[in-house]
């Protein structure tokens, strides 16, 4: 179990879709409609980071999940900046969310949850966030492939990067009750899978307070 809170990469989520071709970012200030398609995991790269006391910190692996616009949101958007984009240059549809592969810690009996698990949470919704934190408090692990296929709402926004010009592209879930039936379940379909016990419980009511937190 990690005693230190995981540190971030600023970079945000990468408008590269994997080619050499030009990309018109997914435009900010709006909301779109994203489906987890799949998720890669890498392991860490480069020396650690140092922390305030000198030694190096914990590294982790990173979790890297593609998220694609839903195919009605993919022909609005080619409609709306059709007349912004220069010649030749393609429409991006997808980003890339980058997050250190660690769900959280116990501190003062209080569960200190990571980037990852806010992200996965809001983006299942408000029944997904419920059973994920019942889960991880009685002992269960998660996966984060296990949130592929989820469908959520996020807000888009830019920050310039720092050399080469262009943007990184930022996606904020939103956590709402608009997709939250159909992701909890296919979260639930893998819990059950996983522990039909810990899973029956959790339905129940009846978890206890165990608070070893696998992570």
């Amino acid at each position: 179990m990690s005693e230190a809170l995981a540190t971030w990469e600023p970079k945000g989520i990468s408008t590269n879709e994997g080619g050499s071709g030009d990309w018109f970012p997914i435009p900010q200030g709006n909301k779109y409609i994203f489906t987890i398609d799949n998720v890669t995991l890498k392991p860490p790269s480069g020396p650690p980071r140092m922390g305030p006391d000198g030694k190096p910190q914990k590294q982790y692996p990173r979790a890297l999940y593609r998220l694609n616009l839903v195919e009605a949101q993919i022909e609005k958007l080619k409609v709306f900046t059709a007349s912004k984009r220069d010649p030749g240059q393609d429409q991006s549809t997808s980003v890339w969310a980058s997050f250190n592969y660690t769900w959280g810690f116990l501190r003062d009996g209080q569960l200190q949850v990571t980037k990852l698990f806010t992200f996965c949470a809001s983006a299942g919704g408000f029944l997904v966030t419920d059973d994920m934190k019942a889960w991880v408090l009685n002992g269960g692990r998660l996966d984060p492939d296990w949130f592929k296929g989820m469908v959520f709402r996020g807000a888009v926004s830019h920050v310039p990067k720092q050399t080469g010009g262009g943007v990184w592209v930022n996606v904020d879930p939103i956590l709402s009750d608009e997709h939250n039936a159909e992701n909890r379940d296919l979260l639930a379909g893998r819990l059950e899978r996983e522990d039909s016990e810990l899973f029956a419980k959790i339905q129940n009511g009846t978890t206890g307070t165990d608070t070893d937190l696998p992570f």
